[in-house]
């Protein structure tokens, strides 16, 4: 298939990411789980020691269970391109800064989304509630005991993730585009993408603790710095890693082959309609 010249639009863009979170859902949840039994309120005894462990608990409860959260998945994915396409349109001379701004914006808007996902994932999986009540639901209740504030637990981590993520982007951009031919190649940015994913990964892990430990009526954690202070030596920040790192490539390689066959089918279906307003 020849390379298509123009950009992809923001319905191809949401397309493809949809087609590939609904493929990755199982990966992300169990990877979740991993992260979230590093809460010191699982004892040891009770933890999964592998990804093949998570994946048969969560089985028992039907094979759609891999799939918890992922209508709020899929909202954020929708929200996350609708910002990036918003604003792609503004221009500046410095577009690293204006990459960055734009994706704590759009952080902010979904963070709740993402406390709502892995409040699924832990009832699922550690069946803590026997509550039917949803993620939406659950961020309702938090709203009206907590205030906006309550939604945003974890956010502080978030946000670190999101820029130590992008400088290490940035940072192997400029290696790749100074000492190799490689910067737009797949496997360079993939490569750029798996070191940035490693060096950020125990914020992401802080993250979802923070999530986790938000559930509780008596929080162990008065933030990032006294769940780092407390957990740096006795915890496993890196906890999942491997899945991280797989769920990337895997992105990767969906993103690579499937963005380009949604444009081709867009413009075929827009090649046909002008034939036939020309006939």
């Amino acid at each position: 298939m020849r390379k298509p010249s123009r950009p992809p639009t923001l319905v191809e863009n949401i397309i493809t990411a949809v087609i590939s979170i609904s493929l990755l859902t199982p990966l992300d949840m169990i990877q979740t789980v991993i992260q979230l039994q590093e809460h010191p309120s699982f004892p040891q005894s009770s933890k999964f020691n592998s990804a093949e462990q998570v994946f048969e608990k969560i089985l028992e409860k039907g094979v759609l269970a891999l799939w918890t959260g992922l209508g709020l998945i899929l909202a954020k994915t929708v929200i996350v391109q609708c910002g990036i396409a918003l604003f792609s349109s503004f221009r500046t001379r410095f577009p690293w800064f204006k990459n960055l701004v734009s994706s704590l914006i759009v952080q902010a808007l979904v963070h709740p989304l993402e406390l709502a996902t892995v409040y699924e994932i832990s009832n699922i999986a550690f069946a803590k509630s026997s509550s039917s009540t949803n993620g939406f639901g659950y961020l309702s209740k938090v709203i009206q005991d907590q205030g906006i504030t309550g939604i945003y637990a974890g956010f502080t981590a978030g946000v670190l993730w999101n820029i130590c993520f992008r400088i290490i982007s940035h940072l192997g951009f400029i290696f790749l585009l100074r000492y190799t031919n490689h910067t737009g190649t797949f496997l360079g940015q993939l490569g750029m993408w798996t070191t940035s994913i490693i060096s950020c990964y125990p914020l992401d892990t802080l993250k979802k603790i923070l999530i986790e430990d938000s559930y509780s009526s008596k929080p162990l954690y008065n933030g990032l710095s006294d769940c780092y202070s407390n957990l740096r030596q006795s915890t496993n920040l890196f906890a999942g890693l491997f899945l991280g790192v797989l769920k990337r490539i895997i992105d990767s390689v969906i993103l690579t082959n499937v963005l380009p066959i949604v444009k081709e089918i867009f413009d075929e279906a827009d090649r046909q309609e002008s034939k036939t307003k020309t006939s």
